[in-house]
């Protein structure tokens, strides 16, 4: 029987996909387990906890794949968000009937539930892209760049999230157009433009 902490979240994975729903207790499933309650509470709070480790594990895992991927690393900024969410999408595909189980848990899209964990390491990332992107003159260096750029990301991250656990079409096609259309807004968004050279034309104005 599974007793070790790695193995919970193994063994919580068979159980939900074999019932189509969570043990209805921590007691019956620690039982099963061959696991005292008390054991099972000193390592996760219930069942979402779990459901955080394993969602939270998928992402730790794009990124592992993307810092060993030597082609990432001369990408662009908008290349490099792009390749994020594609190399994240392509992820939890292998995980999919999962996360559409603990999607029917989740309580809200806003930062709570299963994907709680994950939006601080999701959102460090985005900010150190966008510093990255703005040290290599990709990225506007606007007043409200890092605070508002990087929980962009986050909402666009699950906005697409959500679309593709409802998504129909084949090889989820239609996510990954929302994913290059959504990635390229934003990217046309936060871009120096026209606007900014009016900006920086009226800083020089004034100085002189």
């Amino acid at each position: 029987m599974a007793k070790k902490k790695r193995d919970i979240p193994a063994a919580y994975t068979a159980y939900v996909l074999e019932k189509g729903q969570r043990p209805p207790s921590v007691k019956v499933f620690a039982d099963e387990l061959g696991l005292e309650e008390a054991a099972f509470y000193r390592e996760y709070s219930g069942f979402e906890a779990i459901e955080q480790t394993l969602f939270l594990g998928y992402f730790q895992e794009t990124l592992e794949v993307l810092e060993k991927d030597e082609t990432y690393q001369t990408y662009n900024s908008r290349e490099k968000v792009l390749a994020l969410f594609f190399t994240w999408l392509e992820t939890l595909k292998g995980q999919r009937s999962l996360v559409v189980f603990m999607d029917r848990q989740k309580l809200t899209p806003f930062g709570v539930g299963y994907v709680a964990p994950t939006q601080s390491l999701f959102v460090d990332t985005a900010r150190q892209l966008i510093t990255a992107g703005i040290d290599q003159g990709e990225i506007a260096d606007r007043w409200f760049v890092p605070r508002t750029y990087r929980n962009a990301l986050w909402w666009q991250a699950l906005m697409i999230l959500n679309y593709w656990i409802s998504d129909t079409s084949n090889n989820f096609e239609k996510t990954d157009a929302l994913v290059e259309k959504s990635v390229n807004f934003f990217f046309d968004v936060i871009e120096p433009n026209a606007l900014d050279s009016g900006f920086d034309l009226v800083k020089f104005l004034f100085k002189r």
